[in-house]
C-alpha cells in the first residue's frame, strides 16, 4: 500500500499560471484534487485497520478523479490503482485480478519493467494466483519481483515479497521453505521499522499457520499470541485485525488441550465478525470450525 501525496498533485496544477480564462477550471481542478487525496487519505486509514471494503469504496472515488485531472498513466494514479488492487484482494466476493492486471500494465507503462513499483504490482498478482491455486503461474510472477527486488542497491518491499513467496511455498506444501521465507520477512521488517509494526501481524500470523500444518503447535501459539499483542496495541482489543490470531491461539490452544483458553479465543473472534459484515463473511466459517479437529 501507497500513500498518495497531495503535494505532489497538486503541483502539476501550480507548475505554469493558468490563462484567465482557465483560472476557474484549473480551482475546479484543485479542489477535486484535494477530495481525491481526502478520499485516499481515509481508505488508507481503512487499510490499515483491516477495512479492507470501505477502503475499496474510497479508492473507487478517487480513481477516475485522478485519471481525468492528472491522466491515467501518472504514478499518483498508478499508487492509487495499486492500492485498489490490495484492497479488492481481501473480498470474497471479487475477482481482484483484472484490478491487479491493469494496476501492473500501468506501472510498467510509467515506471518500466525493473522498477520497485513493478516489482510491488508483480508480488500482488503473484499472491492473488497463488490463493486461488494457479502456482506455477504464482511462481513465475514473484520470481521475476524478486529478481528486480534483489537488484536492487536497497529495497523496502522485501519483507512483502518475501511473506508473499512463503505463502506460495505453504500452499506448494513445502513447509520449511516457507516458514524460512516468513521468517526472512519478519527479520527484515523488524530491523527496517522495529518489533511492533503492524506489517508484522500478517507476517507472524503466515508463520504461525506453517507452525500449526507442522503440528508445531507451541510455537503457533508464540506467534499467534504475539501477532494479537501487536494488533491490540496497535489498534485497540478485539478489532478486525486481531480476528485471525484469535481464530489462531483457539486452534493452537485446542491442540494442546487447553480447551478453556480455545473457547475463550474463539469466542473473542466470534464477538469481533459478528459485528463487522465483512469480517464475517471472510472469517465466520473458520471462526466456527477453530478447535473441531482437536475435539
Amino acid at each position: 500500500m501507497r500513500a498518495v501525496s497531495y503535494a505532489l498533485v497538486a503541483s502539476i496544477l501550480i507548475a505554469a499560471p493558468p490563462i484567465p480564462a482557465a483560472a476557474a477550471d484549473a480551482v475546479v481542478a484543485s479542489d477535486q484534487l484535494r477530495l481525491a487525496n481526502e478520499w485516499n487519505d481515509a481508505a488508507e486509514r481503512y487499510m490499515k485497520q483491516g477495512a479492507y471494503e470501505e477502503a475499496r469504496q474510497l479508492y473507487l472515488r478517487s480513481l477516475p478523479v485522478l485519471e481525468k485531472a492528472i491522466g491515467p498513466e501518472h504514478p499518483v494514479t498508478a499508487a492509487t490503482m495499486g492500492n485498489l488492487c490490495i484492497a479488492s484482494s481481501h473480498s470474497v466476493y471479487l475477482d481482484a485480478k483484472p484490478v491487479c492486471v491493469r494496476a501492473l500494465s500501468v506501472r510498467e507503462k510509467v515506471f518500466g519493467p525493473n522498477h520497485p513499483e513493478v516489482a510491488r504490482g508483480l508480488s500482488d498478482l503473484g499472491l492473488l494466483y497463488a490463493k486461488e491455486g494457479n502456482l506455477p503461474r504464482a511462481e513465475s510472477l514473484l520470481q521475476r519481483a524478486l529478481r528486480i527486488d534483489s537488484s536492487l542497491p536497497e529495497s523496502s518491499d522485501l519483507p512483502g515479497l518475501f511473506n508473499n513467496l512463503g505463502f506460495l511455498y505453504f500452499k506448494e506444501k513445502k513447509y520449511n521453505l516457507a516458514e524460512n521465507v516468513f521468517e526472512s520477512a519478519i527479520a527484515s521488517t523488524e530491523k527496517a521499522s522495529g518489533p511492533d509494526n503492524p506489517d508484522l501481524i500478517t507476517m507472524l500470523g503466515n508463520l504461525a499457520t506453517v507452525n500449526l500444518s507442522h503440528h508445531r503447535y507451541r510455537a503457533a501459539e508464540e506467534h499467534f499470541r504475539r501477532a494479537l499483542g501487536i494488533a491490540e496495541r496497535s489498534f485497540g482489543p478485539d478489532q478486525v485485525t486481531s480476528v485471525r490470531a484469535l481464530i489462531g491461539l483457539a486452534r493452537a490452544e485446542a491442540a494442546l488441550g487447553k480447551r478453556s483458553e480455545a473457547e475463550t479465543f474463539r469466542q473473542r473472534a466470534r464477538n469481533v465478525v459478528a459485528r463487522d459484515r465483512q469480517a464475517y463473511q471472510e472469517w465466520g466459517s473458520a471462526v466456527e470450525s477453530a478447535y473441531l479437529d482437536h475435539q
